[in-house]
């Protein structure tokens, strides 16, 4: 998605900034990034965008491997990161959906060795994958 629109304010949560009277794209550096299109901003009005809390996600190898997280949007992944290849446990805090754990062990490079594993995280949740 391309986008030829240029960043105007980065606001903090929870604060209050004033904007024109105007629609605007929004993101929210979340993990995976939310965007809104086509938010209204109306004369001496408060917009209030709430979004659900993360969850977290535990991941534990035993071996080094590379490998990256995937959202399951319908029948489509869409990236999300990339896990570190050579930490054996690693804490992620990721929006509530459906994922899929795409990985296979550093040393291989045959497509037989990789390893899928689908999760889903809920709001304030943890979920804990063994990848071994």
């Amino acid at each position: 998605m391309t986008c030829s629109c240029n960043v105007i304010n980065e606001q903090l949560e929870a604060s209050e900034h004033r904007y024109l009277v105007d629609q605007y794209n929004v993101e929210i550096l979340t993990t995976p990034r939310i965007r809104l299109k086509n938010v209204t901003v109306e004369q001496d009005q408060v917009n209030t965008i709430n979004i659900p809390a993360p969850g977290k996600l535990y991941v534990s190898k035993s071996q080094d491997r590379v490998g990256s997280i995937y959202q399951q949007q319908g029948s489509q992944l869409k990236w999300v990161c990339d896990i570190a290849e050579k930490v054996r446990r690693e804490r992620l805090i990721l929006q509530p959906g459906k994922y899929k754990l795409i990985t296979r062990p550093s040393s291989a490079f045959e497509t037989r060795k990789t390893s899928e594993q689908e999760f889903e995280i809920h709001s304030g949740g943890s979920t804990q994958i063994n990848v071994k």
